[in-house]
């Protein structure tokens, strides 16, 4: 996770090249963010993921050589980085495509630059970011689920994510240490098989323990 007060390193695979220099160029304004990776494809992500530490992947959804989602999977898994998924399909068929796929963040490509960097920020602060309105129809098409039940403390934790805060602005909210909400989040993640904080309030929303405001 990106310490507070630095700039976030941010790795960028787009294949088309005019986008991926605008891309660039206009992140490369804002004095929160660096770019210190670019790559067209999977594989050249692949190649080139373990020589620059970046701290949040920034991904189009649709690459030649495969898709978002397995550039996400290479840096969950192996760099242990949260991932932006920004694709120009259709909010629900993308949020859909971004929570299965374990990332942690969804931006339309509709969305200006002033969004984008926004996101990145969050999410390298370890929030989750997606638009509300096409997460609540994402959800609406799935089937209603059943989960182990979560503590009173954990509900709590819950509630702060589905509203897209940070582990820091929780300890805040709810007079905790940071390293006590970070435990909270594992356990919520573990009790609802969820892979990410975003997957966990999808999961949230079905079984009923937490609603999208």
């Amino acid at each position: 996770m990106n310490t507070v007060g630095t700039q976030v390193r941010l790795a960028i695979v787009e294949d088309h090249a005019l986008m991926l220099d605008a891309l660039v160029a206009a992140l490369e304004d804002d004095p929160d963010i660096e770019v210190v990776s670019r790559a067209g494809t999977v594989g050249e992500f692949r190649s080139t993921m373990n020589e620059v530490a970046a701290d949040v992947v920034l991904t189009d959804l649709a690459l030649p050589d495969g898709s978002g989602i397995a550039v996400a999977a290479l840096a969950n898994e192996h760099l242990g980085v949260p991932v932006v998924l920004m694709t120009g399909q259709g909010d629900t068929d993308g949020i859909t495509a971004a929570i299965d796929g374990g990332c942690a963040g969804f931006v339309s490509k509709a969305a200006g630059i002033g969004s984008l960097s926004t996101a990145i920020s969050a999410v390298a602060a370890g929030a989750t970011v997606f638009p509300a309105d096409a997460l609540r129809k994402a959800i609406r098409r799935s089937t209603p689920l059943t989960v182990d039940p979560l503590t009173d403390r954990e509900s709590a934790v819950l509630r702060c994510l589905a509203r897209g805060m940070s582990a820091a602005e929780i300890a805040d909210h709810l007079v905790l240490s940071i390293h006590t909400v970070r435990n909270h989040i594992r356990a919520v993640l573990a009790k609802l098989q969820a892979r990410s904080q975003l997957e966990a309030v999808v999961i949230g929303v079905r079984s009923g323990l937490v609603e999208i405001v």
